[in-house]
């Protein structure tokens, strides 16, 4: 009966077992480390989709929005916006947080000139995962840079001719002007893997693709 609400509710894989698990019974959801040999199947399709998208930067993060896998555009296009010392500091563990690299805020968020809007963005977007789990690596992050984000409503900030929200980045004198899909497994039956999340940035204009294929492609 548990599963079965919990399939009726489109229920988090996570939150199932946190679910089976108060009504006495054991997990049934695994949550399997990527390095395994049972995932080598998702590894090699992560790695497709991100090296198919070269050149345009690709992250895949997890649910504490650590990023576990990037293509080489991504990788330069961090290290166009932050230096090494700034990078390591953001990866205290290894892996670069992908929220607090877009709120760092003596270098990255100084770039960023739309920040008003870009900001609102990336708060909703925690703010959404937090409301489904107050207990979320979400929810702590939001506690921890919301305060700092200055990023306060303002009706002028809002473009609602556009299509999609961009990212307007100013990188090497040039603005980038980037929007973003997000990708997720379809039918995961792992709860990390459902917790993943691929951000594939595509360029708005032809100044942006072209600094993409061409200048940021050359940078080492």
């Amino acid at each position: 009966m548990v599963i079965r609400l919990c399939e009726a509710l489109d229920v988090p894989l996570r939150a199932r077992n946190e679910l089976l698990v108060a009504a006495g019974y054991a997990a049934l959801y695994p949550e399997r480390s990527l390095d395994i040999f049972e995932m080598e199947g998702v590894r090699e399709a992560l790695d497709r989709i991100i090296t198919h998208h070269e050149p345009y930067p690709a992250f895949v993060v997890d649910r504490r929005w650590q990023v576990i896998m990037s293509n080489p555009s991504a990788a330069r296009l961090v290290s166009a916006c932050l230096s090494q010392a700034t990078i390591q500091s953001l990866s205290p563990d290894g892996r670069l947080n992908f929220m607090r690299m877009m709120f760092e805020p003596t270098q990255m968020r100084p770039r960023i000139r739309n920040w008003q809007l870009v900001g609102r963005r990336l708060l909703g977007r925690l703010r959404n995962e937090a409301r489904g789990d107050p207990q979320s690596p979400s929810a702590a992050l939001l506690k921890e840079l919301g305060p700092q984000a200055d990023c306060s409503p303002s009706p002028d900030a809002d473009h609602p001719e556009l299509p999609t929200v961009p990212l307007e980045l100013l990188v090497d004198g040039s603005t980038l002007r980037l929007f973003n899909t997000i990708t997720t497994f379809g039918t995961p039956q792992d709860v990390g893997l459902q917790e993943l999340r691929i951000e594939m940035s595509f360029p708005m204009d032809q100044e942006s693709r072209t600094f993409l294929t061409e200048t940021l492609a050359r940078r080492k």
